[in-house]
C-alpha cells in the first residue's frame, strides 16, 4: 500500500472517530432540582452552545408538565413552583411523606436533541400552612383583639441547617391566610381576602369577659383551595362594672344617736364580672379638701350604718367593685333639723347647772365659815376677853340663822 493510501486511511478512521465523540458529547451537566419550602427550582450547566431550553416534570411519567415559563427559554435555571399542591398523606399514618418527582431538561442542536433527566423527592406534611400556637402572638384588652401571625414553620432547612419558615426564600409563593371570627354577641365575621403571612389582624366592638372563636383559613401559594382551617379561643379581658349601686335614701337615726343608715339599690347582673364589694365614702361638705373616710362592705348587702356622724352635712360616694375596677355614685347627708335647737337648749342647760353649782358652792362656804364662828365664839378665851355670855351669843346665833331673836 502506497504511503498516499495508507495517510488517506489514517485521516478517514480519524474523522470517524471525531464524529463519534462529537455526536456523544453531552449538551448539559451539573443538572440539579432544590426545592426550598416547597417551590421548586432546576438548573444546569451547558457545556455546548446551545440557544433553547425546555423542562418538564411528572410524578409517575404518566403524565407530564410542561411549565410554560419553562419552554424555549435561554437561561441556566427555571422555577418551576409547587409541584404537587395537595397534600398527599402516608396510608401508614406517618404524615410525612418523601413524593418521588423526575424533572428533564430538552436541548437542540443541530436537529440533534437531548434530554437528560434526574429523579428527586419533594417532602410534604399533613399541614404546610395552618399556624400553630407557637407563629401566633395574641393581645387582648376589654374590647379588642390583635393577632400577629406568622408562616408556620418549615419541613425543611435552610443550606446551613437552620430551620425556616414558609416565607423565607420564597421566589413567588407563600402562605397567605385570611380571618373568620364568632362568639358571643356577634355573627360570623370573615376579614378580607388571602394575604401573604406574616400580618396582624385586628378585631375591635368586641363584649368584654367573652369567649371568642378566631379561624385562620391558610392556604399554600398563590391558588389553591382553602385546605387548613386553625380555630383558636380568645377571652376578652373584664373591665370595671358598667352600672353602679344607686343609693336610695340616707336616714339618721335621730339627731342624739349620730347613726346614718345608707340604703342601694344592686346593679343590674353585669357581663363584665362578678361585684366582689362595695366601699362608701363620705366627708364633711365644708372641709376643703374633703377628707373622706373608706368604709368597705360585703357584696352581699345593701345598706351600711356609719356610726359617730355629726349634725352637719356630708358627702357620700359609693363604689361597686368588680374584680378589675368600680363605678361610684353619689348622694347625701342632709343636717339634722333639730341639731342646732338642741345645741342651743344644751348650752342653756349646762350655764344653769355651772351658776347653780357656784350658789351651793357660796352657801356650804358661808355654812362653813358661820360654824367655824360660832365654835370660835363659844370658846372660854373668846368669852373672857370680850366678856359675853352664852345667852348672848344664843341669841346672836339664832338671829343669823332664823332671823329673830329669841326671849
Amino acid at each position: 500500500m502506497s504511503r498516499i493510501t495508507l495517510f488517506c486511511c489514517l485521516v478517514l478512521i480519524g474523522g470517524i472517530q471525531v464524529q463519534h465523540v462529537s455526536a456523544t458529547v453531552s449538551h448539559l451537566a451539573d443538572l440539579q432540582v432544590k426545592t426550598l419550602n416547597l417551590e421548586t427550582t432546576v438548573s444546569w450547566k451547558p457545556i455546548r452552545d446551545v440557544e433553547h431550553f425546555s423542562v418538564k416534570y411528572t410524578q409517575d411519567e404518566s403524565r407530564w408538565t410542561y411549565p410554560a415559563n419553562c419552554q424555549n427559554i435561554n437561561a441556566t435555571s427555571c422555577f418551576l413552583g409547587i409541584l404537587d399542591n395537595e397534600p398527599t398523606f402516608n396510608p401508614n399514618g406517618n404524615d410525612i411523606l418523601m413524593i418521588d418527582w423526575t424533572v428533564c431538561v430538552n436541548t437542540t442542536i443541530n436537529e440533534n436533541p437531548e434530554e437528560k433527566c434526574q429523579d428527586f423527592n419533594q417532602k410534604r406534611t399533613n399541614s404546610v400552612s395552618c399556624p400553630t400556637d407557637n407563629d401566633v402572638t395574641i393581645t387582648a384588652s376589654n374590647d379588642h383583639i390583635s393577632m400577629y401571625v406568622q408562616a408556620p414553620e418549615s419541613p425543611y432547612h435552610d443550606e446551613n441547617g437552620n430551620g425556616m419558615r414558609m416565607s423565607d426564600g420564597l421566589l413567588g409563593y407563600g402562605v397567605s391566610s385570611k380571618f373568620k371570627i364568632n362568639g358571643e354577641n356577634i355573627e360570623p365575621v370573615v376579614y378580607g381576602e388571602f394575604e401573604k403571612l406574616p400580618k396582624t389582624q385586628s378585631f375591635s366592638g368586641l363584649t368584654a369577659n367573652s369567649m371568642f372563636n378566631i379561624s385562620i383559613i391558610s392556604r399554600y401559594g398563590g391558588v389553591g383551595t382553602e385546605s387548613d382551617v386553625c380555630t383558636f379561643e380568645v377571652w376578652t379581658l373584664s373591665k370595671a362594672p358598667d352600672k353602679p349601686a344607686n343609693i336610695i335614701s340616707t336616714k339618721r337615726n335621730g339627731c342624739m344617736s349620730h347613726d346614718v343608715r345608707v340604703d342601694w339599690q344592686e346593679p343590674p347582673q353585669d357581663q363584665n364580672g362578678e361585684i366582689t364589694r362595695y366601699e362608701i365614702k363620705y366627708a364633711l361638705t365644708d372641709t376643703q379638701p374633703l377628707d373622706f373616710v373608706n368604709q368597705t362592705v360585703n357584696a352581699s348587702l345593701n345598706y351600711v350604718i356609719l356610726k359617730n356622724l355629726t349634725c352637719s352635712e356630708y358627702i357620700v360616694l359609693l363604689e361597686t367593685w368588680n374584680s378589675v375596677g368600680s363605678i361610684s355614685d353619689t348622694g347625701s347627708i342632709e343636717p339634722c333639723e333639730d341639731c342646732t335647737t338642741l345645741t342651743n337648749i344644751n348650752d342653756q342647760q349646762i350655764k344653769i347647772t355651772y351658776i347653780a353649782l357656784l350658789v351651793i358652792f357660796i352657801f356650804f362656804f358661808f355654812m362653813a365659815l358661820v360654824f367655824i364662828l360660832g365654835r370660835y365664839c363659844r370658846s372660854k378665851h373668846f368669852k373672857n376677853k370680850f366678856v359675853l355670855t352664852d345667852n348672848w351669843i344664843n341669841k346672836v346665833s339664832h338671829r343669823m340663822f332664823f332671823g329673830k331673836e329669841i326671849i
